[in-house]
């Protein structure tokens, strides 16, 4: 599962799809208003959305900035930046919603940044995997795509 399409989705996977003779899925980062759907039921109030990056995430950018501000780990507008203008704007009781899959090293970067925006009250969201209905709409990719 991959949400962006980047280097993994383009170049990576459908070469070892080959040489093991396989079939690869629609990537999952097509189901754009369904990850928007679920992200939203569980988002909670004065969120900021944070994508990995911009690039090959458009799609969910452009629906998420339809709720909130939006971020990215890598790439403008960074979380730092983001955070402290929702500050300088009053907001209070921040959460940072990651759209990622999976908790990693990026989860791990998320963490230290909220840190050292010495902001109060500024919260870290599940990623992706651990909201509820994630597994659900994993499934129905695979059944969509029989």
């Amino acid at each position: 599962l991959f949400l962006g399409a980047g280097v993994h989705v383009t170049r990576d996977a459908p070469a070892l799809a080959t040489v093991s003779n396989c079939r690869l899925l629609p990537a999952f980062g097509r189901q754009t208003d369904a990850i928007t759907s679920l992200i939203l039921k569980n988002a909670a109030k004065n969120s900021i959305f944070l994508l990995y990056q911009p690039a090959g995430f458009e799609a969910l950018q452009n629906r998420l900035q339809e709720h909130g501000p939006v971020a990215c780990l890598h790439g403008e507008s960074s979380l730092t930046t983001v955070l402290q203008q929702q500050h300088q704007a009053g907001a209070s009781g921040i959460t940072v919603q990651p759209v990622l899959l999976f908790p990693g090293h990026s989860l791990a970067r998320v963490r230290s940044m909220i840190s050292e925006s010495a902001i109060p009250d500024v919260t870290l969201a599940a990623v992706l995997s651990e909201l509820d209905g994630f597994a659900e709409l994993v499934a129905e990719c695979f059944r969509s795509a029989e």
